[in-house]
């Protein structure tokens, strides 16, 4: 995995997720600085998978230009 962070060991990622259990609004939002493990998979944090469905997790910072032929929404959630 190309590693897009500011360290060795950590990444730069988007992640696509619908609110748990059945939300209808696809969100995107980009977290920095996660820690990989060995097989390469990127380590989210318990507190940010909480409540989210998570779809994808997609490398370095990306927008979703078109999701599912555009009949869903797409938010882009503000980093906190």
């Amino acid at each position: 995995m190309h590693q897009s962070g500011n360290s060795k060991n950590t990444n730069t990622v988007t992640v696509l997720y619908f609110e748990a259990p059945a939300g209808v609004i696809l969100y995107s939002r980009v977290l920095h600085e996660l820690p990989h493990r060995g097989s390469g998979r990127i380590k989210l944090p318990d507190e940010f998978r909480q409540g989210k469905n998570i779809m994808a997790v997609l490398e370095g910072s990306c927008q979703l230009l078109n999701g599912m032929g555009e009949r869903i929404s797409v938010v882009n959630a503000v980093n906190e």
